[in-house]
């Protein structure tokens, strides 16, 4: 019998990155749930080389959407971290707090960053997204392997994260 043979898988090529100014456009519209992570990613892309939008449900943190090096769709699909355990990411949805600063070697950070692709950057942002009061999404973003996320960008995103929590609210009260 002739074999099947299925077409090569092409890898999408990455979107364009957004200025601060097009992301705060783009989500003052959005309608639904996945235009806010390509919004936020495009414009972190502009900033980093890695960057990873983390859904926080049922005790954990589970990849949803990322950009960057060595990060296609499968890797980010394959993130899971427990919360509750040392790490960065539990320390910013237990504190609601941004984090910027050197990853400190904990089980969890190393089990991210293996996920990531591997390299340990010199710092890494994360930011919480908040819903309703809560931490429903981490954003995570670092300059690769051995780079310096420069501190100039985290006001921008620290008020992207505010009008994120906002477009999600505002998609809540539309189903409701």
């Amino acid at each position: 019998p002739p074999q099947l043979v299925r077409p090569a898988r092409r890898e999408e090529p990455e979107p364009s990155p957004l200025a601060f100014d097009e992301a705060v456009r783009f989500l003052e519209g959005v309608t639904e749930r996945d235009a806010i992570a390509r919004t936020v990613l495009r414009y972190a892309r502009s900033k980093f080389r890695r960057a990873v939008l983390l859904t926080v449900h049922r005790g954990g943190a589970h990849g949803w959407a990322g950009l960057g090096e060595k990060l296609g769709p499968e890797a980010v699909r394959d993130i899971h971290l427990a919360l509750g355990t040392p790490g960065i990411v539990d320390t910013v949805v237990t504190t609601q707090a941004h984090f910027l600063g050197p990853i400190p070697k904990t089980e969890a950070n190393i089990r991210l960053l293996k996920a990531l692709g591997g390299g340990v950057p010199a710092n890494a942002l994360l930011v919480p997204i908040l819903a309703t009061g809560r931490v429903v999404n981490v954003f995570y973003a670092d300059a690769g392997k051995g780079g310096l996320v420069d501190a100039g960008g985290v006001g921008e995103l620290l008020i992207l994260a505010t009008r994120i929590a906002k477009s999600y609210d505002a998609l809540i009260e539309r189903v409701r």
